[in-house]
């Protein structure tokens, strides 16, 4: 047997079974680092002194099975979590086809936002156009622009662990402590305004929860808002 190094051959011994087993015994935590080799190994009950090996094998197959069950328990859940979104979005359509007015189309939103997400803090804000939209609903443009330029640009949500003056923008006046949040903007042909959705729960709000269905519903709230704005 022989192996190259830098274009010459040098011949490599070839260990018998008997050194291998010896080198074992002195290295018994051999395999504790290399949990794939023993997957590939084919061990026999019947040979003596290979049951230890057996086991550890079972055992590192469990524990790569539990991960795989967890993985799928997961991946269940969020198929389960967008089903259930899907259905409040189609509901939301519907009651928005039927509002009556900027106010009714917030109040609906609203109402509907907290049913399906559940969260702390919740706020449908527009972008004022003159000095005769007022607050609580309407918002200076500005105030956001730097914050969300990129959800604006990209018409796509932002979900998870916003950044810090993110949070502070949106919830800093909220009486609880914001650990995760969501922003939709709403926009048709232009920025419209936003929506926000805080939760003091870390895991409430995160990307994979389904931020194409999330998308859609601030198509559907925008195009009621812009539908309302033009008559």
């Amino acid at each position: 047997m022989t192996a190259q190094v830098k274009g010459e051959l040098i011949p490599v011994t070839k260990l018998s079974a008997e050194e291998i087993s010896a080198w074992l015994s002195d290295n018994p935590d051999f395999f504790d680092s290399r949990e794939q080799l023993l997957e590939t190994l084919t061990l026999s009950h019947t040979q003596p002194g290979s049951s230890s090996l057996i086991e550890k094998q079972v055992q590192v197959l469990r524990k790569r099975n539990k991960i795989l069950e967890n993985k799928l328990y997961e991946l269940v859940s969020i198929a389960q979590d967008n089903e259930k979104l899907g259905q409040q979005i189609h509901n939301m359509g519907m009651i928005l086809i039927n509002a009556d007015g900027i106010n009714d189309i917030i109040a609906s939103a609203r109402n509907e936002l907290n049913s399906a997400f559940n969260p702390d803090v919740v706020s449908v804000n527009i972008f004022a156009r003159s000095s005769k939209d007022k607050a609580p609903y309407y918002v200076n443009p500005r105030d956001v622009s730097q914050l969300f330029a990129s959800a604006f640009r990209t018409k796509r949500c932002l979900c998870g662990n916003l950044q810090k003056a993110q949070t502070r923008f949106l919830f800093g006046n909220s009486n609880v402590e914001i650990k995760s949040g969501l922003f939709i903007p709403l926009y048709e042909h232009h920025p419209l305004g936003y929506i926000s959705l805080g939760s003091t729960d870390n895991k409430r709000f995160t990307p994979s929860m389904g931020t194409h269905f999330i998308d859609n519903l601030g198509e559907m709230i925008s195009c009621a808002i812009h539908k309302a704005q033009e008559q």
